[in-house]
């Protein structure tokens, strides 16, 4: 049947456009890394790169074989990570948004704020949260990797407009 993977890049003024694509027999490690590598050896080779994506298997084991003179940097989408955090505690909605409140929060401080009163109000989420490793759903301990962009939203975009290819 086939998978498409899609690449998309922002822009200085924050306007999407797609990178590259690929299709390939299933998302699997072996296809994202063949795919990583061919958007790396192609379309790219700039250091400050980063990937922003949901934590599936096959992009975590892709992304753990990049070349460190790659420079490139994996980071997770808040969205879906608030999503598996749902799926493990269940629908709270306000504790759902404080945590969106605190992953977004550029300065510790603020971001300390934000925890303070999830854990006063939801301590295991809290601790499940602050157990993740933090730059990977932070922007405070980011380093500016995301340059601001939280969600694979923008990826999404492009995706629905290739979706009538994945009728093939």
């Amino acid at each position: 049947r086939g998978c498409l993977l899609i690449a998309t890049g922002v822009d200085g003024n924050r306007r999407i456009f797609p990178l590259a694509f690929a299709l390939v027999e299933g998302e699997n490690s072996l296809s994202w890394a063949w795919f990583f590598d061919q958007l790396h050896e192609h379309v790219t080779q700039r250091e400050d790169i980063t990937i922003i994506s949901d934590r599936h298997a096959g992009i975590r084991n892709a992304v753990g074989g990049f070349p460190d003179e790659w420079g490139w940097r994996w980071r997770w989408c808040i969205r879906h990570w608030l999503a598996n955090f749902q799926h493990k505690f269940g629908k709270k909605k306000d504790i759902k948004n404080q945590l969106w409140n605190a992953a977004v929060a550029h300065q510790p401080k603020k971001y300390e704020q934000k925890m303070k009163t999830i854990r006063q109000t939801h301590r295991a989420g809290a601790v499940w949260a602050e157990g993740q490793e933090l730059p990977m759903w932070t922007f405070h301990m980011d380093n500016g990797a995301r340059w601001g962009i939280a969600t694979t939203n923008h990826g999404e975009s492009i995706n629905n407009v290739y979706k009538g290819l994945r009728a093939m």
